[in-house]
């Protein structure tokens, strides 16, 4: 199992109440196929929630900069949980 998969396998297990997971990439084919066919997960490509005058310079391969426009997420809710690609949930949450 590549570490993308695990990420998502372990916050299924350990996030009570997670309904939807959003992941933002530059490229779709940056995810895994057996990802794409999980339907709790919603692939964000960044370049559709930066705005439009910054496309220009875009990809911008940077976390901070995808963190900026997040909010611009369709269906992101209010409450949310944000994990970078370098975060592991290793145990229950509350």
């Amino acid at each position: 199992m590549d570490l993308f998969t695990l990420s998502i396998a372990l916050a299924r297990k350990y996030l009570r109440g997670l309904r939807k997971i959003h992941v933002i990439v530059d490229y779709e084919d940056e995810v895994p196929a057996e990802i794409k066919a999980m339907r709790d997960v919603h692939i964000v490509l960044s370049k559709d929630i930066y705005p439009s005058t910054t496309l220009d310079r875009w990809p911008y391969f940077s976390a901070y900069t995808k963190e900026d426009y997040m909010q611009r997420i369709p269906g992101l809710t209010e409450a949310f949980v944000f994990l970078n690609d370098d975060m592991l949930i290793t145990r229950p949450v509350e």
